[in-house]
C-alpha cells in the first residue's frame, strides 16, 4: 500500500508552509513612536541651521557697514554700498586715480579692493533699506557718501524664513553698527530738532 504513495504527498508533508500575517498593533505603535523620536532629533537641528544662516547674514551685513565706515574714514575717495542687479552686495569706492576734476568727465565707481562682496544665503531677504531714515526701493539701490566724505544714516533690515527679522544699523556719527535680532523690527530712533520742538531748554 506504501508503494502507491505518491512521492508528491512525501514532499507536502516536508515542505514548511509559510502563513501571511499582518503588522500586530504593538509592532505599529513601536515603530510610530521610533518616527517621533528621530522628527523630535532631526527637526531642531534643521530650524538650528536655517537659524545660523540667518545669524551668518547679519554678521555680514554688520561687517560690511562697519568696513564702509572705515573705508570712509581713512580715505579721500568717496564710498558706496551697491546692491548689484544678482543680488550681490559690495562696496564700492571712486577711482579717482588720473582723474582730472577739469576735465568734466565723472570719476567712475570700482569694486573695493579691501573688501569682500556679501551673497546673502537663499533663505534670507532683505526686506527694508533705509538712508538717512527714508526707505529706499529694493532690489538694485546704492548708498554712498556726501562729497565730503560725511556718512548718511543706514539701516538693513533681513528676514528669514522663520519671519524672524534682523535690523543692522549705523549712524553717521559711529563707526560701529547697532544690531537687533528678533521676530520684530528694532524702534530705530530718529533725530529731533529740540529748537524746533520747543525743547531746547531740557537737559539731556
Amino acid at each position: 500500500m506504501s508503494l502507491l504513495q505518491p512521492r508528491s504527498i512525501k514532499l507536502h508533508r516536508g515542505t514548511p508552509v509559510r502563513v501571511a500575517r499582518g503588522f500586530s498593533l504593538i509592532e505599529v505603535l513601536v515603530a510610530m513612536v521610533i518616527l517621533v523620536i528621530l522628527a523630535s532629533i532631526v527637526a531642531p537641528r534643521f530650524g538650528a541651521a536655517r537659524r545660523s544662516e540667518s545669524m551668518l547674514a547679519g554678521d555680514q551685513i554688520e561687517d560690511l557697514l562697519r568696513m564702509w565706515a572705515y573705508r570712509s574714514s581713512i580715505g579721500t575717495q568717496q564710498v558706496g554700498i551697491w546692491q548689484k542687479p544678482d543680488g550681490l552686495i559690495a562696496i564700492q569706492v571712486r577711482d579717482t586715480e588720473g582723474w582730472e576734476p577739469t576735465s568734466g568727465d565723472v570719476a567712475p565707481w570700482i569694486d573695493d579692493r579691501l573688501s569682500n562682496a556679501v551673497r546673502l544665503p537663499s533663505s534670507v531677504e532683505i526686506i527694508e533699506v533705509q538712508q538717512n531714515y527714508e526707505v529706499q526701493p529694493l532690489g538694485e539701490w546704492f548708498i554712498q557718501t556726501n562729497p565730503d566724505r560725511s556718512r548718511p544714516q543706514v539701516s538693513i533690515s533681513l528676514r528669514d524664513s522663520s519671519n524672524a527679522v534682523t535690523v543692522v544699523s549705523l549712524e553717521p556719527y559711529s563707526n560701529a553698527p547697532v544690531r537687533y535680532d528678533g521676530n520684530t523690527p528694532a524702534a530705530i530712533r530718529q533725530p529731533i530738532d529740540l529748537d524746533a520742538e520747543g525743547e531746547e531748554t531740557v537737559s539731556w
